[in-house]
């Protein structure tokens, strides 16, 4: 009998999800049906689809808006309009993959190296770089909430506005 309380609550978080997602046509499967509860969100591999929930468990406002390519990046990329703000997220096929790609960032955001030569970048806005895991998050914007949601998922930006840069060292 104490296995059917698992279940139960398997079902009932798929008819939440759902519901939650009726509206978004999802390029990628938000549900757990062939996975179990534990194996659904791995501590170490966050992806496109654990991302999207994870916004989505904090309250904010999350829809699917399209695909995006850049030349920057090899990975493809997904739009999500996170409380009304653009986010573009790109999924590796590997860990190492995004962080090797993370690491042509310059600190600041203003230059991407590409295979061909460095790419500078003028933004329309104050650019933030996330990196966790397999993805790659770019927020081009300062909209607050945003930023929290960003930071509380993925941690600090590792380029573009708020980045820490370490102890700031004065020389006379």
């Amino acid at each position: 009998m104490s296995y059917r309380l698992p279940a139960i609550l398997a079902l009932l978080a798929l008819a939440a999800l759902a519901l939650l997602n009726a509206n978004h046509n999802l390029p990628f499967d938000v549900s757990l049906a062939s996975t179990s509860l534990a194996a659904a969100e791995p501590a170490d591999d966050l992806m496109l689809a654990s991302f999207y929930r994870s916004i989505a468990a904090t309250g904010a406002p999350i829809a699917v808006k399209g695909k995006v390519r850049q030349p920057f990046f090899s990975a493809p990329g997904t739009v999500l309009a996170v409380a009304d703000d653009d986010i573009q997220v790109y999924e590796y096929s590997a860990s190492d993959k995004a962080q090797r790609e993370a690491a042509r960032v310059s600190d600041d955001g203003s230059t991407i190296m590409t295979d061909d030569a460095p790419l500078h970048v003028e933004w329309v806005a104050t650019p933030h770089f996330f990196q966790r895991d397999r993805l790659i998050v770019v927020y081009v914007g300062d909209d607050d909430e945003v930023l929290d949601v960003l930071k509380n998922t993925l941690g600090e930006p590792f380029a573009g506005a708020g980045r820490y840069h370490g102890p700031r060292v004065l020389i006379p």
